[in-house]
């Protein structure tokens, strides 16, 4: 949503206003920084590119893009100082002190889940509540949903053709790239982010389509190009809404009682080492206060060392954890230990 909020924004600020205009685009910093807070400085590639994709559908401002006139640019020294504080700016964050987000986006990026999330998830339609095993009610047809999720987009992004400078179809093209160039290098854990980042966007794009109707208007005498749009509609919408509805019947939801049984121990855990011996990610939030450390199999600890025996993750996905699951040395690394079995 940030970025789908932050698209809305773009045309108001095209071209910034002679005055106020740190006050102009002091709504577009906010959505950074909370796109920063939630996916990390990596998520700002997301809004970078469809900003990207907006200037570039400017005929102005491609024609500025010539190599002269850019080297003309460059020429001049508060444009030349202000791109090397960038870049200066950029090396910081990524490499150096606590800012240095090079090492551990290098690991997040190219970590696996349980398993790879299909792209048609992005189009609107569920497949299955749990991509790690298969679900109880799993969604009917998947192909057919699927084939109709994708002739739905090529629809719309054919409907939106006559307006090139919208942002929504900009935005979605850009992400669509981004997930193309990110297929051969980045692992499973970071496309499903890619694909949850990009889905607003693409709803809009397809929705404001295809409830807009046919180029001439919602008339029933066009015939069949309006029979084949309200088809084409019915379905994109009621296939949307219903695997969302069957997947989420299915969905686990965390009871609460394990939360609060968990936050009982922080008064006697804050400050100290804690293994909780279940694949619970939300462990350490429960604890806050404690380090805490947890049998996660696609974000390992490495205090945390799993029993070759019994790995943290079987063939059919998580496994039950026990004291056994557990390496002799991972006890050392921790002064307490919180089961559930």
């Amino acid at each position: 949503m940030f970025l789908l909020a932050f698209l809305i924004a773009l045309p108001r600020l095209s071209p910034l206003p002679a005055a106020n205009r740190f006050r102009a685009v002091t709504p577009l910093i906010l959505l950074m920084l909370g796109i920063i807070f939630t996916y990390s400085f990596p998520g700002l590639a997301w809004p970078f590119a469809a900003l990207v994709a907006w200037f570039l559908s400017d005929p102005a401002f491609r024609a500025k893009l010539r190599p002269d006139a850019i080297w003309n640019s460059l020429k001049k020294p508060l444009i030349a100082v202000g791109a090397v504080l960038v870049l200066g700016l950029l090396a910081v964050l990524a490499f150096l002190g606590p800012f240095g987000f090079g090492d551990a986006f290098s690991e997040v990026a190219t970590s696996d889940a349980f398993g790879p999330v299909s792209a048609l998830e992005g189009l609107g339609i569920w497949l299955t509540p749990d991509y790690r095993l298969a679900g109880d009610m799993d969604t009917p047809l998947p192909a057919l949903l699927g084939a109709i999720s994708v002739l739905a987009l090529l629809v719309s992004l054919w409907w939106w053709r006559k307006q090139p400078r919208s942002p929504y179809p900009l935005g979605f093209l850009a992400c669509a790239a981004l997930y193309a160039i990110s297929l051969p290098w980045v692992g499973d854990y970071s496309l499903a982010k890619a694909l949850v980042i990009a889905a607003p966007v693409t709803m809009v794009v397809i929705l404001t389509a295809l409830l807009s109707g046919p180029a001439g208007g919602w008339k029933p005498s066009q015939g069949m190009d309006f029979g084949a749009w309200v088809t084409l509609a019915a379905l994109f919408v009621v296939g949307a809404i219903g695997s969302s509805l069957i997947v989420l019947r299915d969905a686990a939801v965390s009871p609460p009682g394990q939360a609060r049984q968990l936050g009982q121990f922080r008064k006697e855990l804050e400050g100290k080492t804690v293994l909780f011996a279940d694949q619970d990610r939300f462990a350490p939030y429960y604890l806050t206060g404690a380090k805490v450390g947890v049998p996660l199999d696609e974000f390992p600890d490495p205090l945390v060392i799993e029993n070759e025996r019994k790995p943290f993750q079987g063939d059919n996905g998580q496994g039950v954890i026990d004291f056994d699951s557990f390496d002799a040395e991972t006890f050392n690394n921790f002064e307490y230990v919180i089961t559930t079995s």
